[in-house]
């Protein structure tokens, strides 16, 4: 995942609990450690630039420096933290556990947008004094079919408009003021299963979510449930999940992320007719599947993708700069501009996998997303078990 600074010249990167900062100006990367004890999930930069906001598997969200990568602050939740964002006046820190799949906060400061894995993205109008107050929700932004991944503002010259991303392949356009729903546009498509193959297909995913389930709340739950019939999942299939969306900063043109697929998309965004028109697949040599993108402010696109090794301290980072041309599309910056200053520095922090493992991994599991942020369906027995097991804790 990355973050870019709103206000500088910087680009955060994380893959597995590392996050490196990389100064476009200087062509340097942060050299104080920055580490969560765990996956970090997200990040951000607050408004004015100063300070990095990270969230993690371990619990904690940390503010740092933004300039020299110190640690400013860490708080502990109870629960492992999934999404991020700083209030509009850089003051408060927000953040929210693993029901809670993004969060952002629309430029002027004033309203939150939140996504989680029911698939319901919420508007709320956060209090003028965020500590003192509650968010108060504005509009429902209902549709989704499966979990939301990812939500963005744009800021179009017809208003403000809001962009999400699902588990079940589209991208919406919606009027965050009055949660209707403007545009649907599919950016991924049911993967291609043979039939003969279908049945062992469903049978391998059932039993890797099987496994995720507790072993000693399985055996209190066997002697709940001798029969063994434990648990029961949708048996749907969902199409590659939507990761990310950036927004440029013009308010009309947003890039999309999609799990597994090679290209970004790149959409144009008519706020004022309510449409979402695909314009381009971009495909930037080297990069074996993105995962993440953020425009900076001069409208340079900054793509990520990689996996992580074993221990998530070390893996595959693969960086990209594409720039606007005179037609209008995009295409990679040509070699000794700031992409390859930005490869060399940020890369040199992950050297614990190979362009191969990275391959093999991301083509052996491309619908990662979606096996961890599907909802889970339990039969009654395990249902009971796990609930009795939560209050005696």
């Amino acid at each position: 995942m990355e973050a870019h600074n709103p206000a500088g010249h910087a680009v955060a990167v994380a893959l597995g609990c590392c996050i490196q900062v990389f100064d476009c100006r200087s062509q340097h990367s942060s050299e104080a450690p920055m580490e969560h004890a765990a996956a970090v999930r997200d990040l951000t930069f607050d408004p004015a630039g100063r300070m990095l906001l990270s969230g993690g598997d371990d619990k904690c969200a940390r503010a740092w420096d933004a300039a020299t990568g110190s640690l400013l602050h860490t708080w502990e939740a109870p629960k492992k933290i999934s999404a991020v964002a700083f209030s509009g006046d850089s003051r408060v820190a927000l953040f929210a556990d693993n029901t809670i799949t993004a969060l952002v906060v629309a430029p002027g400061g004033r309203r939150l947008a939140s996504a989680d894995r029911d698939g319901k993205v919420r508007v709320s109008v956060l209090p003028r004094t965020p500590l003192l107050g509650v968010p108060e929700i504005q509009s429902f932004c209902l549709g989704h079919t499966a979990f939301a991944s990812c939500v963005a503002f744009a800021d179009c010259p017809a208003g403000l408009r809001m962009l999400s991303g699902s588990g079940d392949g589209t991208v919406r356009l919606w009027d965050p003021e009055s949660g209707s729903l403007l545009a649907t546009l599919a950016a991924s498509a049911l993967p291609a299963v043979p039939a003969a193959d279908g049945a062992g297909a469903a049978a391998a995913d059932q039993a890797a979510e099987d496994a995720a389930v507790d072993e000693e709340l399985l055996e209190k739950a066997a002697v709940a449930a001798p029969s063994g019939h434990l648990w029961l999942y949708p048996r749907e299939e969902l199409p590659p999940a939507v990761l990310c969306i950036a927004v440029a900063p013009d308010g009309r043109t947003a890039a999309i992320a999609v799990e597994g697929q090679p290209e970004l998309l790149v959409l144009d965004v008519d706020g004022a007719a309510g449409t979402l028109t695909l314009t381009q697949e971009l495909e930037l040599p080297g990069l074996t599947r993105p995962t993440a993108a953020a425009f900076d402010r001069d409208g340079r696109l900054w793509v990520v993708g990689g996996v992580a090794a074993e221990g998530a301290r070390a893996g595959v980072l693969q960086l990209r700069v594409a720039v606007r041309g005179s037609h209008g599309g995009f295409f990679a910056e040509g070699a000794g501009g700031l992409a390859a200053a930005a490869q060399a520095a940020v890369e040199a922090a992950y050297t614990g996998g190979s362009e191969e493992g990275a391959v093999a991994h991301t083509g052996a599991a491309p619908l990662q997303l979606n096996s961890q942020l599907k909802k889970r369906v339990f039969s009654e027995e395990l249902t009971a078990v796990r609930k009795r097991t939560r209050a005696e804790q």
